[in-house]
């Protein structure tokens, strides 16, 4: 299996993906709050790339997004994975927003990957389930700002690392981005989440909470996976 790491959504776009599968990650926090929204019973997310498409949305789909972590007035919810319980969301549709994981769904998208699921620590096992019979893979890390993001970067060696385990660390062929996140991984675990700058900005506007949701490894088997217009569960 080849395996390619690309280290923020802008480095997706103008990318020519087809032929390769895809799995995205935004660790802090989308892809976990996705993934927590499909496991609680939602019924499709469907990730958007500026407000003004949410709002324009299917007026029957709750709203859900953030810009620069902050709640979007007039949403349904912020970006919190917390918020995103049965009695909130079983059965209905959600529309997100948010100012890097959303875009990152909708550029690979926009690159011809296919198939592409959405990841992150709380379902990184799942994930490579998932993912364990594709011949060629291209991890896309949301980033945080057009920056690199060592959580997100964490969050790929922990799906490569399974990978390994799944197919034999031989049958890898990984460039030098992902044989740099797994090593991040094996050399800090999930403990490096705490360090990033998505965490500390995370903890100042008072999510403490969110980060320590999303710092856990492997508590769902829910997948999303990207139907051509929408994440639902594979």
């Amino acid at each position: 299996m080849e395996v390619r790491v690309l280290w923020t959504n802008e480095a997706v776009r103008g990318c020519d993906l087809r032929g390769f599968a895809a799995a995205v990650v935004d660790c802090l926090r989308a892809t976990t709050t996705v993934t927590t929204a499909l496991g609680a019973g939602a019924r499709d997310v469907v990730p958007v790339a500026t407000v003004e498409e949410a709002r324009a949305f299917d007026p029957s789909y709750l709203r859900a997004g953030e810009q620069q972590i902050v709640p979007i007035p007039g949403f349904d919810f912020g970006n919190s994975p917390l918020a995103m319980t049965p009695e909130a969301v079983r059965g209905r549709g959600i529309v997100l927003v948010t100012t890097n994981g959303s875009k990152a769904v909708r550029w690979t998208a926009d690159a011809g990957a296919d198939p592409i699921v959405a990841f992150a620590m709380v379902n990184a096992s799942g994930a490579a389930a998932q993912l364990a019979r594709v011949a060629r893979l291209c991890i896309i890390c949301s980033g945080t700002r057009g920056e690199f993001a060592l959580d997100d970067a964490c969050c790929a060696g922990a799906l490569i690392e399974r990978l390994a385990r799944r197919v034999g660390e031989r049958e890898l062929q990984l460039d030098d981005a992902a044989r740099a996140a797994h090593q991040l991984y094996l050399g800090g675990g999930v403990g490096l989440i705490p360090l990033s700058q998505a965490a500390a900005n995370l903890r100042e506007h008072g999510y403490d909470a969110d980060l320590a949701f999303c710092a856990r490894e492997d508590v769902t088997e829910a997948v999303p996976l990207w139907d051509g217009r929408a994440l639902r569960l594979a």
